[in-house]
């Protein structure tokens, strides 16, 4: 069911971003005499050097407006610019990922300052699913603790707020048999001003 919504999600947020942002953007490109009432404006995929200045836009971006912009200069298909644009609601922004194929899904239960903020399953999806969950906070210093029932871990870190914040979360755990193994059952911290490309 949950798989279901997102998909949902990630549906309505494209046409979002398409209504609102990228006709727009297209119809006032074109020249006055080549807009018609009767035709629609057709969406192109954007060329390799549209699609960087895109990319880099998005990552410079500071707001909400400034990253559906960026998104309208890459070619939306299949991306998800719900996802992605949750990058800028609010100032402590988690990227949490699972990167244990032997706790799947793993929970995440992540409380700032002893309150339960985000309890959220990650699936291992080969260790390339990601999610970023933000939350507004206090500018100041702030305890951030994870823990894990299912992967029997638990991990605290203090960091201090002053822009926005975003805060790398991995879970790990291998065994002997696995390729990276063995490692212990631990979280991962990292803490960026800039979202992480890849975690």
């Amino acid at each position: 069911m949950k798989d279901k919504l997102n998909s949902i999600k990630r549906f309505l947020g494209l046409w979002l971003l398409i209504a609102t942002v990228a006709v727009p953007v297209y119809a006032e490109t074109l020249p006055a005499s080549s807009v018609k009432s009767d035709i629609q404006p057709q969406l192109q995929a954007p060329s390799a050097d549209e699609y960087a200045e895109g990319k880099r836009l998005f990552f410079k971006a500071t707001n909400m407006r400034e990253c559906l912009a960026a998104l309208a200069k890459m070619d939306p298909e299949g991306m998800d610019t719900a996802g992605w644009c949750k990058m800028y609601e609010g100032n402590l922004v988690f990227q949490i990922t699972n990167q244990s194929p032997n706790v799947d899904p793993v929970d995440f239960l992540i409380s700032v300052d002893g309150k339960l903020l985000i309890e959220k399953e990650m699936k291992f999806a080969d260790a390339h699913l990601e999610e970023m969950i933000g939350v507004q906070v206090a500018p100041g210093k702030h305890v951030i603790l994870v823990e894990s029932k299912k992967g029997l871990a638990m991990q605290r870190i203090t960091v201090t707020v002053k822009d926005r914040l975003y805060v790398g979360i991995a879970y790990y755990y291998y065994t002997k048999k696995d390729f990276y193994g063995p490692t212990r059952r631990q979280f991962k911290f990292s803490t960026s001003k800039r979202p992480f490309a890849m975690m």
